[in-house]
């Protein structure tokens, strides 16, 4: 019976590669007589995988070549999966390792935590000193550290209550619902107890060379000299039409 429970615990312990749910894969090339190349998988069958997926990643590097497989293998490739249904022809670069040397490609040469991780490894593997890829991890904080982390309220960290509301849509993803909307409840409160700040009047003082505008001038007369009424003209043309009109209206007195 004894052995039937540590076999079973043994089993369960074993990892197994989740090829289909797995974040990561990598390739091995291995030297020697016994050359072959093998697949691997981030995650286990058995096992839940990792939400910090940079940790992730620097743990499976860590663990293989901890596992001695940067003396065995002439080259060593790193992929991100591209999806359960993707084949593996479809998944992305990220890493090639080699006895001497790696290579970043496409989003981790922005991670310089895991690249500061891998200098630091070839730094000790080529310096030959006592090689211990685990112990070159960089800290991390623990999962009580980063709960309380995520629990920790201040009015400084969220001015407002939309803040807090967005920073509760993450928390939802990582513990139960019931106590992120019990934990948001009570923050929420000091938002309702702080009166809202009045807006403050803007006052700007005019800058030091400010000038008065100009008053308005009378616009000036710029009619050409040509264009001005001559008076005596005008009276001639009103005689003119006066006697148009009488010869009319003795024309028609006439008839």
């Amino acid at each position: 019976m004894y052995s039937q429970i540590n076999s079973q615990e043994r089993a369960k312990r074993k990892f197994v590669g989740d090829r289909e749910n797995s974040t990561y894969r990598w390739e091995l090339y291995l030297k020697g007589e016994k050359a072959y190349t093998f697949d691997g998988y981030s995650k286990s069958r058995n096992q839940a995988e990792k939400h910090d997926k940079q940790a992730l990643f620097q743990d499976c590097v860590a663990r293989i070549c901890y596992n001695g497989y940067l003396d065995k293998t002439y080259q060593m490739l790193w992929f991100r999966r591209a999806g359960i249904l993707q084949h593996k022809n479809e998944d992305r670069l990220l890493l090639e390792m080699y006895p001497t040397h790696f290579v970043a490609h496409n989003e981790l040469q922005l991670d310089l935590a895991t690249l500061n991780y891998l200098q630091r490894l070839y730094d000790a593997k080529l310096s030959g000193q006592p090689f211990d890829p685990i112990k070159l991890l960089p800290p991390r904080e623990s999962v009580r550290d980063v709960e309380a982390l995520d629990f920790k309220f201040s009015t400084q960290r969220f001015p407002t209550e939309d803040l807090l509301v967005e920073h509760c849509k993450e928390l939802i993803k990582r513990y139960p619902y019931a106590r992120v909307e019990a934990w948001w409840r009570t923050c929420k409160e000091v938002y309702v107890k702080s009166p809202a700040m009045p807006t403050p009047l803007v006052y700007r003082p005019e800058p030091a060379n400010y000038q008065q505008p100009a008053r308005q001038h009378q616009t000036p007369d710029m009619t050409p000299p040509g264009a001005h009424i001559d008076l005596d003209n005008e009276e001639a043309a009103k005689r003119a039409k006066q006697a148009v009109n009488n010869m009319n209206t003795h024309f028609r007195r006439g008839m």
